[in-house]
């Protein structure tokens, strides 16, 4: 998800919240998950972090953590701080999830508005 609801360019301080569910039934066995994230054009990441994720920060933020996760658990949250653009324009934010040694993944996307008054 994002926040604000739309962005306006040359805003700073918004941003991209990212969640990791287990939807199986068993729990995940503790071994690496990686969540990547290439920041869509206009934007520019300025902080990723949350509760027991490792994040770097750059054009694509990737979080790493080695824990297990019940089955239909969802880790803490991950927030990335983004800056826009003065001539940014809307774009999809399109997160990609990897776990269990490359067993399983999964990506997600989520529409970002750019408009000259945001919401």
């Amino acid at each position: 998800t994002h926040s604000p609801a739309s962005f306006a360019p040359g805003q700073v301080g918004n941003t991209l919240t990212l969640t990791v569910t287990n939807e199986s039934r068993q729990p995940t066995d503790g071994s690496m998950v990686t969540v990547t994230d290439p920041i869509p054009a206009g934007l520019t990441a300025t902080a990723a972090g949350g509760n027991g994720w490792t994040c770097t920060v750059a054009a694509t933020v990737r979080c790493t953590r080695a824990d297990v996760l019940a089955a239909g658990a969802t880790y803490p949250p991950i927030t990335i701080t983004v800056d826009v653009a003065p001539d940014a324009l809307s774009a999809t934010n399109a997160p990609t999830v990897v776990g269990h040694g490359g067993v399983w993944w999964s990506t997600a996307s989520d529409p970002i508005e750019v408009r000259s008054t945001a919401n």
